[in-house]
């Protein structure tokens, strides 16, 4: 059974049931959008150590201000990941978390947005 956090308009987590090997399918709404349309399998041991790190990271409001405003978050991904200077580094890490967080797995990389 698939289990909703939040409000798919808004911003949802929706976990689905484990798999095999502490695997589980997360997927992520934003605005109505579904994030997670690639690889939305997550390692739940890395999965919920990160998850926790980025909430303090959150409640500390330790967030960087978007690098690139009224873009969408694909515009963002693609600016930033063309972009090989310090700048992208400054970001890379918090920009793309979510992107790891649904796409580690202990024995594969993860895998890139597809451009449209």
């Amino acid at each position: 059974m698939t289990r909703r956090l939040g409000d798919r308009a808004t911003f949802a987590v929706e976990i689905g049931e484990v798999e095999p090997h502490q695997l589980r399918v997360v997927d992520l709404w934003v605005a109505g959008k579904r994030l997670t349309t690639e690889d939305n399998y997550a390692f739940l041991p890395f999965f919920i150590r990160v998850m926790r790190s980025s909430a303090a990271q959150v409640r500390r409001r330790d967030v960087k201000p978007c690098p690139f405003p009224g873009r969408t978050a694909e515009e963002i991904f693609w600016l930033l990941r063309a972009d090989e200077t310090e700048f992208r580094e400054q970001f890379y890490a918090d920009a793309f978390h979510a992107t790891q967080l649904t796409t580690a797995r202990p024995h594969t990389a993860s895998r890139t947005p597809q451009r449209p």
